[in-house]
């Protein structure tokens, strides 16, 4: 009963986590600092967004895995302690857990595949940006391309800052609900 009382702290712990949000939020800084500078600024700033994506993307990661850690722990002691009553696990805390826990484990997918997206787009405008330069010698504009593409990565970054704020919400219902399905007997 004691180690599924720490699910709950888990849950809220990841919940309120903003590292992946302002991770993901340096990187779109990143972008729009690329937009008013020249060829030179364009390229490092779009490298420093490269970077900050990947830490996202490695945060939220870790996030999923705690998640899922604290997921399988939960059912394992809440089957010991009865929290599944209902019918195989059909109390209405119950069900509500598991679809916050399955719209979160969603929400955590859909803003990595986001993050994944956005980054393979600055890495191509990177990519144009240094053909272009070699061809020319003059790093002093940025391809049409370029832009187009740190527009698609800055549209794919408030994509993922959407499941990532989505993501949370669920969690902390899950929080929620956890918290009932270890209080119903008491």
């Amino acid at each position: 009963m004691k180690l599924a009382r720490t699910v709950p702290a888990i849950l809220m712990r990841i919940g309120t986590s903003r590292k992946a949000i302002k991770s993901t939020m340096k990187g779109m800084k990143a972008m729009k600092a690329a937009k008013r500078g020249d060829g030179g600024v364009f390229s490092d700033q779009m490298r420093h967004a490269s970077e900050h994506l990947d830490g996202a993307h490695g945060r939220i990661a870790r996030l999923i895995a705690t998640h899922a850690e604290a997921g399988h722990l939960f059912v394992h002691c809440a089957a010991h302690i009865g929290g599944l009553k209902g019918g195989g696990g059909g109390a209405p805390a119950w069900q509500a857990w598991e679809g916050h826990r399955a719209d979160a484990v969603l929400h955590a997918r859909d803003a990595r595949w986001w993050l994944c997206r956005a980054g393979g787009a600055v890495e191509a405008a990177l990519d144009v940006f240094r053909v272009v330069e070699g061809r020319s010698g003059s790093g002093s504009h940025r391809p049409r391309e370029a832009k187009r593409l740190r527009r698609r990565a800055r549209d794919d970054v408030s994509k993922a800052l959407h499941a990532l704020t989505d993501m949370r919400h669920a969690i902390v219902l899950e929080f929620f609900d956890a918290w009932m399905v270890l209080n119903q007997n008491r």
